[in-house]
């Protein structure tokens, strides 16, 4: 039901008076037929077309202003609270421009540092890795890694906040949860890089009963430390454990030599 003034309900309520049709009363207005009965039945239960003092505190924004926040949000989606209070026509405080962009269906996120893989990227990876499976350490050594190096030049950067709607990365969250943080479908080799061994993807070849292939980061490098422990501790004891027969040698020659001291009477 569209909004009506006072003067368009006065004259549609006068023409039903005069003894039009709703019918007739519709096409002569242009509007709708249940729009004409609505107004002429709230003018018989309550004797005038005035509008009438609603309950409760009058809103804050206006949908004039309601269309300018959407606007200033979609445009500028990294302003913050107190910015775009500031744009606003209407004077209102930042927690009123808080609750309603929240009403819009917006909140306040932390903005993706870098763009999430796509199918091609993923096939270029892969390809990647089988192209360069035979590569020695010097070939290795050549590579500069820049995902473990940040280069930032002039002002700091800092974690950029953004107004985004909930479901907007939903698709790629169910994406990063099905296929891990690497982005790479179930079942393609991994990215190896130079550890002092050739790449090899240590890997089991037998699924796993789930379905799922769940190994540890570090599991390689806690078993190779642990073998390292053993063996020192194996060297440890073999260097000051002495075989049998030195003991024998040490517990004879360890023997004090007492000489018979002269005596007086001698």
């Amino acid at each position: 039901m569209p909004y009506l003034v006072v003067e368009t309900r006065g004259r549609l309520v006068g023409m039903r008076q005069a003894g039009l049709s709703f019918r007739a009363i519709a096409e002569l207005n242009d509007l709708p037929l249940t729009t004409v009965y609505k107004t002429f039945q709230k003018y018989q239960e309550i004797g005038t077309v005035t509008t009438q003092k609603k309950t409760g505190r009058p809103m804050k924004l206006n949908d004039r202003d309601w269309q300018q926040l959407s606007r200033i949000i979609t445009r500028c989606q990294r302003l913050t609270v107190s910015q775009v209070a500031s744009l606003m026509t209407s004077l209102v405080s930042t927690q009123t421009i808080q609750r309603e962009i929240h009403k819009l269906g917006k909140h306040s996120r932390i903005a993706p540092k870098k763009p999430y893989l796509q199918p091609q990227d993923f096939q270029r990876r892969l390809a990647f890795a089988q192209a360069q499976r035979h590569w020695t350490i010097k070939e290795w050594a050549k590579v500069i890694w820049t995902d473990e190096s940040a280069f930032k030049l002039g002002k700091r950067v800092d974690q950029v906040q953004v107004w985004r709607t909930h479901d907007r990365f939903l698709g790629w969250s169910h994406e990063f949860a099905r296929n891990g943080p690497t982005g790479l479908p179930p079942g393609s080799s991994p990215l190896h890089r130079a550890n002092g061994a050739s790449p090899v993807d240590t890997r089991s070849t037998s699924p796993p009963a789930n379905g799922r292939q769940r190994t540890h980061p570090y599991s390689s490098f806690q078993q190779s430390m642990a073998q390292t422990k053993r063996n020192t501790q194996d060297g440890v004891a073999s260097t000051f454990a002495k075989p049998q027969s030195d003991r024998k040698h040490l517990e004879v020659d360890e023997k004090p030599n007492i000489k018979a001291l002269p005596t007086s009477d001698g």
